[in-house]
């Protein structure tokens, strides 16, 4: 996707979620782990491609699953998927966005989807300022919508975690078809009008990570 339209996107998409009300961090749930799980190969993530001025070292970006396949996790490179804003910082600074295609090995058999997203990073925030969180994810030939996560100003220089599931908008691969994983990952700071605050979000570096929660299940019989 071009970085402009995307940016665009993003803007429009976290000004209705605010209207909305929509864009609250959520508590994360951890649903009980399937027993076929147990036996199931474990999956793999055979290359990553990254684009996107929150990412402009493709190299420097690394995705792996956990060991029992319950999380997808990203993790960007210092100084990497950095969003500021305040007094004499560019205002292009105030967005910044990844999109990563990866291609995965997904046992035979089997079919997965993202289920809720969690940021860690890290935060420097005046009171009055919001930060936003938003990934968008697709196999090739589905879609699913943005869902975004918002943290409020107040707290200086501290790490922080947040939560936002997809819920019935989750899209799955698909059966007997290895197709590539996108995700548009994107963080962004507001001073909601208020020109002499200041706001940055951090996701890249040490310690920080976006990992998302797997949901897997079972392909039919063929």
């Amino acid at each position: 996707m071009n970085t402009v339209i995307m940016k665009t996107t993003i803007a429009v998409a976290f000004a209705g979620a605010l209207l909305a009300g929509s864009a609250h961090a959520e508590e994360d749930r951890d649903d009980a782990r399937p027993a076929f799980l147990d036996s199931m190969p474990r999956p793999t993530v055979k290359r990553v491609s990254a684009t996107g001025e929150g990412c402009p070292v493709s190299s420097a970006v690394s995705a792996s699953f956990s060991g029992d396949a319950s999380r997808l996790t990203l993790r960007f490179g210092e100084g990497q998927m950095t969003a500021r804003v305040g007094p004499g910082i560019p205002t292009e600074d105030v967005l910044s966005a990844c999109e990563l295609q990866l291609v995965l090995g997904i046992p035979r058999g089997y079919r997965v989807a993202i289920q809720q997203a969690t940021y860690q990073g890290f935060a420097d925030m005046d009171p009055g300022t919001l930060a936003f969180h938003s990934t968008r994810y697709w196999f090739l030939g589905t879609r699913a919508p943005a869902r975004m996560a918002t943290l409020q100003g107040g707290k200086s220089r501290e790490p922080y975690t947040l939560n936002a599931s997809f819920g019935p908008t989750a899209v799955s691969s698909f059966c007997g078809s290895q197709r590539p994983l996108f995700i548009n990952v994107a963080v962004g700071v507001t001073t909601l009008g208020n020109p002499s605050r200041h706001a940055m979000v951090v996701l890249g570096g040490r310690d920080r990570e976006v990992s998302y929660r797997l949901d897997w299940t079972q392909c039919p019989s063929e």
